[in-house]
């Protein structure tokens, strides 16, 4: 009789968002049912693979689960498949793969994920809190990521709120401020493997009374090199900022440098939102394209943002 073969690995991605399960020889990939997950996995190991896992094949010896979001799975984690799976020998002819209980191992290489903090780089301690938004961190799969966010100079009192914080975002009071300094902010972000990014950082200014709030919208973190960049903005005095002229002009200037490779910071468009056709930046590089919006009445007045 034809022997079934055997699932021997099952190793999560150096990404942690998917598994590769291993057979021992050559399968039949499942026949009519290689993509159907409900019809390969047990119940109990589906419900750990989250919401609408995706299955398929690389090839007749390895099968690969996208897991979905808010999926528990982890290294150490025991998956099976069903007992009567699809799942043969190339010809389809012998038994189901024995439903053997598979530990999944961890990455091989983990990837660590990315800090990324979105910010005012001047605040104005007359506006209300400093909001800094680390929400566009890269990493997280379909899971939750851990923050740790720190403040330099830091008093005691900047060192303990900073410290208490493990939220994706910081909004610091202005009564931790003094007008005059620079602070740098900085974030690190660890996964659900333990994998940790290095810590990013961001200088902001702080002056004494109000300084336009830039707001920047975009959903480009990680984009291929054919997709059009369109980022748009604000600026306004906030009704926090105690004395500023609310109904202002600004005019608006977007520079534009590269950290890997370097290249300096160059103009690149005087308008409030920015629009770039595709095929203008070079591949895995990493840009950041800086606004500074400036009161038209007063060229003192002014603030930064910072997108990546």
């Amino acid at each position: 009789p034809a022997i079934a073969p055997n699932a021997s690995t099952a190793i999560m991605s150096d990404d942690g968002s998917s598994i590769i399960v291993t057979f021992t020889h050559t399968t039949n990939r499942g026949g009519v049912d290689q993509n159907v997950c409900n019809k390969i996995w047990s119940a109990a190991s589906l419900a750990m693979m989250g919401a609408a896992p995706v299955c398929y094949w690389t090839d007749p010896r390895t099968h690969v689960i996208i897991l979905g979001s808010g999926s528990t799975v982890l290294p150490g984690s025991i998956i099976q498949l069903t007992l009567n799976n699809p799942i043969k020998d190339a010809t389809g002819t012998s038994p189901s793969v024995p439903n053997t209980p598979l530990v999944v191992m961890g990455p091989l290489r983990p990837t660590p994920p990315t800090a990324i903090i979105i910010a005012p780089s001047q605040f104005g301690d007359g506006c209300g809190s400093l909001n800094i938004d680390g929400s566009q961190s890269i990493g997280a799969v379909g899971r939750t990521l851990q923050y740790s966010w720190s403040i330099t100079p830091n008093t005691s009192a900047l060192f303990a709120f900073a410290s208490s914080v493990s939220t994706s975002t910081l909004s610091v009071p202005p009564s931790l401020l003094v007008a005059g300094q620079t602070y740098v902010i900085s974030l690190r972000v660890t996964n659900f493997l333990g994998s940790s990014s290095t810590w990013y950082t961001h200088s902001v200014q702080v002056f004494s009374g109000a300084t336009p709030v830039i707001v920047l919208s975009s959903n480009y973190v990680i984009m291929t090199r054919a997709t059009p960049i369109y980022v748009q903005a604000q600026a306004s005095f906030t009704s926090s900022c105690l004395g500023a002229p609310y109904n202002s002009t600004f005019k608006f200037a977007w520079t534009i440098s590269r950290t890997t490779p370097s290249l300096p910071q160059n103009p690149v468009a005087a308008t409030k939102d920015l629009r770039l056709p595709g095929y203008v930046l070079d591949v895995d590089a990493l840009y950041t394209f800086t606004l500074t919006a400036t009161l038209a009445s007063d060229a003192s007045v002014k603030s930064s943002a910072v997108f990546q």
